[in-house]
């Protein structure tokens, strides 16, 4: 609270923040519910989810285009309106129940998604350039807090106005696009705060080079800070964000053909996200507790035991509100784990090259949400069974890397 009102950057950047990231949550649940609703297909329905995580394939290019970028304020301002385009164009083929518009709409989708990670990108240097190195990690927080409640409002609200508008999904799109746009306008009226270092210019042809380096110097920091090794604790990251990312997926094609309680399918989405949200809010907007004082790894070992507990409750046809609630607790466990790992960063990196380090750990750790999206939704749509079988395998490996190293 004292930064936003000490800040005039960090207060009106959260606002624009929490424009991008309210438009989205909006949109997000509808699309699938759209696809559900308007094809029903389960195959359609798969790939929609998939389609969704291809911009995270992209992130460290776009990252190395967003640090060559000279003008990083103009560029911030502008993607909230080439957004609020694309997303018109989604309102105007959104009523229209064929292939080709479906196809048009998920391009529309990466399109705006490609653009958000620009943003982000755009922004980082900003912030560190903007505001107090002792404040940084509040800074972060704050965003983090906007990201999930503007989640679970966004959401809550578009599954409202679907009911409301008897699934009027166009005004959804048109929506979220004038939202882009709102931010855009925030963001137009601090352009005089939008300031960073100057870019130097850099060679060309140097991204593998640059992109050993950077990973040289995460892997020597952790083993001489860390405690666990930086290959263990990656390779568990990964293996643990392929199997979270796969939860809501699977439980997506599950209730094609199953009722939760007496819920709507679009309730039933509703509720699953929220409930990861919660548990994720929770744990990110209370640093002290039980595992405040406890290491990454020990935290690792209690996420690795939920998402077990996950593939057992599946594999013995549990009721499925128990897999929701496990993965509102593996949500939770992710809200501790974050934080901490950010804070080992931010503390040991030089600040020249903590966001190359940042951006190559998200990245890499990203790039395991499409896989499990992808891999699992299409195991679920031919046999539960063995998607929850090969989920359970793959759950022992993190558990196994992790006591090894300890």
């Amino acid at each position: 609270m004292r930064l936003i009102k000490s800040n005039r950057f960090y207060r009106w950047s959260l606002l624009a923040n929490l424009l991008t990231q309210f438009g989205s949550s909006l949109y997000n649940i509808v699309f699938v519910v759209y696809v559900a609703e308007t094809f029903q297909s389960k195959l359609l329905v798969s790939l929609s989810n998939s389609i969704i995580m291809i911009p995270v394939l992209f992130q460290l290019w776009i990252a190395q285009k967003a640090d060559e970028t000279r003008h990083k304020g103009k560029w911030l301002v502008r993607i909230g309106w080439l957004q609020g385009i694309f997303f018109f164009i989604v309102a105007g083929l959104t009523g229209q129940a064929t292939l080709f518009a479906f196809a048009m709409i998920c391009l529309m989708n990466v399109l705006t998604d490609a653009l958000a990670s620009y943003h982000g990108n755009l922004f980082m240097p900003m912030v560190s350039h903007q505001i107090p190195t002792d404040d940084l990690v509040t800074a972060y927080s704050g965003f983090n807090i906007v990201a999930y409640l503007c989640a679970i409002g966004g959401q809550s609200l578009g599954i409202w106005l679907l009911s409301l508008t008897h699934q009027n999904f166009t005004l959804i799109a048109i929506l979220n696009a004038v939202s882009f746009i709102l931010s855009s306008v925030v963001l137009f009226s601090i352009r005089k705060e939008l300031t960073h270092d100057p870019v130097m210019l850099q060679e060309k042809g140097r991204f593998l080079k640059k992109l050993q380096q950077t990973y040289q110097l995460a892997r020597q920091t952790f083993a001489e800070n860390g405690g666990l090794s930086f290959v263990s604790l990656f390779a568990s990251l990964v293996i643990l964000n392929v199997l979270s990312s796969a939860v809501l997926p699977i439980l997506t094609i599950f209730y094609l053909n199953h009722q939760l309680f007496t819920l709507s399918y679009a309730d039933t989405i509703l509720l699953m996200q929220m409930v990861g949200m919660v548990g994720a809010l929770i744990g990110n907007a209370r640093p002290s507790g039980f595992f405040a004082d406890k290491s990454l790894a020990f935290i690792l070992k209690f996420e690795v035991l939920v998402i077990v507990l996950i593939a057992l409750a599946g594999l013995l046809r549990l009721p499925s509100i128990t897999i929701i609630l496990l993965y509102g607790l593996d949500a939770y466990l992710t809200g501790k784990f974050n934080p901490k790992i950010s804070a080992f960063w931010a503390k040991h990196i030089p600040e020249n090259q903590l966001a190359q380090v940042r951006s190559l750990i998200s990245t890499m750790v990203m790039l395991a949400l499409p896989v499990g999206t992808a891999i699992f939704s299409g195991l679920s749509v031919y046999s539960l069974s063995l998607t929850w079988g090969i989920f359970l395998i793959l759950a022992l490996f993190p558990y196994l890397i992790i006591f090894r190293n300890m």
